[in-house]
């Protein structure tokens, strides 16, 4: 066994992830410890399995280990260099443990990730708390988290070059912008020294033409504003760069503070669609906001059209549901749940929303009220 001192910011995920090397292991800390919960105080002394090194490679398993050349960008020389064993990329943490980084793509890397928003929102509230992220706002997005990806997961094998996060905010299709460079800007504006370390380091940083929605990343004082230059984040080495990143709790938590404030970008917004109010003014239950955000995430242009239809096939006005009790919110959902299961623009050539019965089913059960008036924002007593 070997000692370690609890720090801010630590849970049992970051400490077995970070220090260790094996997520697996939270159970056997907890074991050691005579812990019944996740919860750590800051200066405890916990006993730590003992690292074990990773079993060597036999030569009859396929290997391929990439060594640092010119196409590994800004690679820094106490940087780990990602290795492929089979059909799975790799590095070795500073301890000498062997991390899984994804699974081999044609183009990249897929990665669903470890470190889950629902888990990490219950083992980091404070954190959470303290960027004035109410408990409505965490559950919503906990009950979200269900259809999307944990705070460490990475595509970089598709037509959008680089996703990363819960999300999957990516850098772009084509030339055209992304989300991800606008979540880097929040992380920059936020926690400065932190951007350096897990971007700034390597050539990153954040083009004018960013908004708090999309923008352009800047690579090596060139913008990442085209196929060319975007093909470069499919190099493993930024896979590693990101995961990294992700699972610090600090990071992590400015992941979830972007995710909640795509509420501003449309729910709170007054549509003339719905009479000149907002969608926040006509369904409020943490319920309804939590399957309003899902179907943002998936089909964002089709959100207020599903809820207009809902509305005028049940004969209710837009003053009705603003004065509405709990029951007739409720009739207005279920109606909304049937129709964004089909629900096709005119003229458009994109397809109805993606699982949206087994999507709208995992939020029924993530717990979220169903009582009006139920969600709860903070976006007012935020500066961001």
């Amino acid at each position: 066994m070997t000692k370690y001192i609890v720090k801010s910011g630590d849970t049992l995920y970051s400490i077995a992830t970070r220090i260790l090397g094996n997520p697996a292991l939270v159970g056997e800390i907890k074991k050691n410890n005579n812990l019944n919960s996740d919860n750590l105080k800051l200066g405890m002394e916990l006993l730590l399995p003992v690292k074990t090194k990773p079993k060597s490679v036999t030569t009859n398993v396929p290997i391929s280990v990439e060594q640092k050349t010119k196409s590994v960008p800004n690679n820094i020389e106490s940087e780990p260099v990602p290795f492929l064993i089979g059909d799975k990329f790799y590095y070795k943490n500073e301890n000498g443990t062997q991390i899984e980084i994804g699974s081999k793509r044609p183009k990249g890397i897929m990665r669903v990730g470890q470190l889950n928003p629902e888990k990490f929102a219950i083992e980091n509230s404070a954190l959470l708390n303290s960027l004035k992220l109410t408990s409505s706002e965490i559950k919503v997005l906990s009950g979200v988290s269900k259809n999307e990806g944990n705070l460490d997961a990475i595509n970089s094998w598709d037509n959008a070059f680089f996703s990363w996060g819960m999300f999957q905010w990516t850098i772009g299709t084509l030339s055209a912008q992304g989300e991800l460079p606008a979540l880097l800007k929040l992380i920059q504006s936020q926690k400065p020294a932190l951007f350096q370390t897990y971007f700034g380091k390597f050539g990153i940083s954040i083009s004018s033409v960013t908004s708090d929605i999309t923008g352009f990343l800047i690579l090596d004082k060139q913008e990442v504003n085209n196929p060319t230059i975007k093909e470069r984040f499919r190099d493993p080495i930024w896979a590693m760069r990101f995961i990294q990143a992700g699972l610090n709790p600090e990071i992590a938590s400015i992941q979830i503070l972007f995710a909640v404030n795509r509420l501003n970008r449309f729910y709170f917004k007054n549509e003339t669609a719905l009479g000149g109010v907002s969608l926040s003014k006509l369904l409020n239950s943490e319920y309804a906001v939590g399957l309003l955000l899902d179907n943002h995430v998936n089909r964002p242009a089709w959100v207020v059209p599903c809820v207009v239809k809902a509305i005028g096939e049940l004969g209710l006005s837009f003053n009705d549901l603003s004065n509405a009790d709990d029951a007739t919110e409720g009739l207005v959902i279920e109606r909304y749940l049937q129709i964004r299961e089909t629900y096709q623009a005119p003229k458009s050539s994109t397809k109805p929303m993606t699982h949206a019965k087994q999507r709208g089913e995992k939020i029924a059960n993530s717990g979220l009220s169903k009582q009006r008036n139920s969600f709860l924002s903070g976006s007012k007593n935020r500066s961001v």
